[in-house]
């Protein structure tokens, strides 16, 4: 189990775009493990909020900071945006070790 706390405050607390990036592509494949998104980009990130928005060639996503119950997550969302249309999919992840932990 890897603890990505670390990078997590230096992107939220200190705007390493670097560190988002990383964080980004590290979120995504863990939240949809079976997809191979093609040229993974991040777009914004907000760091009061603890928000990214980013893109592949064909989708969308977002991720923000949640929580259920008292278990804080990241809230993960992907929306195919060409080549026809498809269901939006949307996953719920461990905060820190950026583990899945189910499917919406």
């Amino acid at each position: 189990m890897e603890d990505y706390g670390a990078m997590i405050r230096n992107v939220f607390e200190l705007g390493s775009i670097r560190d988002a990036e990383l964080l980004f592509e590290a979120i995504v494949k863990n939240a949809f493990p079976t997809n191979d998104f093609r040229r993974l980009e991040l777009i914004r990130f907000v760091k009061n909020e603890q928000y990214m928005e980013g893109r592949s060639w064909n989708h969308v996503f977002q991720m923000k900071a949640s929580t259920i119950g008292d278990n804080p997550v990241w809230d993960v969302t992907c929306r195919r945006v060409t080549m026809g249309t498809a269901p939006e999919k949307r996953a719920f992840l461990d905060f820190r070790s950026l583990n899945f932990l189910q499917y919406v």
